[in-house]
């Protein structure tokens, strides 16, 4: 059992691989096998901002404690900006 809206991990995964909006639509309706309403595209566009600041967040906390020889500044960055254009897309 999962406690998580399949539409956070498809935001994540959309993100991840730079989808376009052609692409988001139609990994939502082969992931629902329908084409998404309206109420379904919103709670996508508001998942998808959570995901990617959720992100930001890991990266964020990785960016102190983690000894992984990885540029998390950059990575906090990448998601930071994810966030912001999510967000004006919801907001």
């Amino acid at each position: 059992m999962s406690f998580n809206s399949p539409l956070f991990d498809l935001g994540g995964l959309a993100a991840n691989n730079a989808l376009d909006a052609g692409e988001e639509h139609r990994m939502l309706e082969r992931y629902f096998g329908e084409p998404p309403g309206e109420a379904r595209l919103a709670s996508y566009a508001a998942m998808k901002c959570a995901s990617a600041l959720r992100e930001a967040m890991w990266s964020m906390v990785s960016e102190t404690r983690s000894e992984i020889d990885f540029d998390y500044v950059a990575y906090t960055g990448e998601n930071l900006e994810r966030f912001e254009r999510a967000w004006e897309a919801v907001a």
